[in-house]
């Protein structure tokens, strides 16, 4: 490739043009991601009614502690 100016050159290396990335990901890759946004949906599900049942017990347990507080006496 002597005589060849750099432009020369350049035009012969193949060009890559980058892909939407929606397009480039394969299906099954796109089936794992969303396998994997349901179960982190599903997991926040869950420490959400941990939550939830947490603040029913201590609510519970206040509501009992006031309810036999006269029969402790003085």
């Amino acid at each position: 490739m002597r005589g060849q100016s750099a432009t020369a050159m350049s035009r012969r290396l193949p060009v890559h043009h980058p892909r939407p990335l929606l397009r480039s990901l394969p299906l099954p890759q796109c089936l794992l991601q969303l396998l994997l946004l349901c179960l982190l949906r599903l997991l926040l599900l869950l420490l959400a009614a941990l939550v939830a049942m947490e603040v029913l017990v201590v609510a519970v347990a206040a509501v009992a502690e006031a309810a036999l507080a006269p029969l402790k006496g003085p």
